[in-house]
């Protein structure tokens, strides 16, 4: 698909896997556990990356931002789905 076309680019397949075996996940968030891997959204975030990377700009996501990490995910997938 040519950039800038409009179009919507196609979700990648993933492995989610990775996250339940502990692997890092697009290789950008280490999950070791479901506590302290998924309290900042920064696991959560990669998962649906690493599924659309078109729903956000993981680069610019900040661990310590948990809550704005999370409301900002749930946006960008709420709006994708409907």
């Amino acid at each position: 698909m040519a950039e800038g076309s409009g179009a919507k680019a196609e979700p990648r397949p993933f492995d989610a896997s990775q996250v339940l075996s502990g692997e890092t996940v697009s290789g950008r968030v280490e999950v070791k556990n479901f506590h302290s891997s998924w309290s900042s959204g920064m696991a959560f975030c990669a998962l649906i990356n690493a599924y659309d990377p078109a729903l956000l700009d993981f680069g610019a996501l900040d661990p310590k931002n948990k809550l704005d990490n999370l409301k900002l995910v749930s946006v960008r997938v709420r709006v994708r789905v409907s």
